[in-house]
């Protein structure tokens, strides 16, 4: 990780009053099973969000959660972030705070079906 980025994301963690959980499961420890999946409204909607919701909480390993990033105050996105284990969500701004995810967090970041990532700009 760069530490520019680490420095940024725990000076701002420490202004909004939050903790940076610890990987040893004393105070502010993470949970280890978190999946936050972030939904959209209008052209990039997720369909078939909630039918994944309901299914990873099927199974009963993973809390789960489904947000709409723009619902949420700055302090409870990054809040939220700081808890995720495994960030699901469209390319896009709803997926800006992955950089306070801790480490050896999951993102998995969905595209429009044929769009090729590996193309020259």
């Amino acid at each position: 990780q760069d530490p520019m980025w680490l420095r940024m994301r725990s000076f701002l963690v420490s202004r909004l009053g939050l903790t940076i959980p610890t990987a040893d499961g004393g105070a502010g420890a993470r949970d280890h099973g978190l999946v936050t999946l972030v939904q959209r409204r209008g052209l990039r909607e997720v369909h078939g969000m909630r039918e994944a919701l309901v299914a990873l909480q099927a199974l009963g390993v993973y809390d789960t959660n489904l947000v709409y990033m723009e619902d949420l105050s700055l302090t409870n996105q990054i809040s939220l972030m700081l808890k995720t284990r495994c960030l699901a969500g469209f390319h896009g701004a709803g997926l800006t705070h992955m950089i306070f995810l801790g480490k050896g967090s999951t993102v998995l970041e969905m595209l429009p079906a044929g769009t090729d990532v590996l193309r020259d700009p």
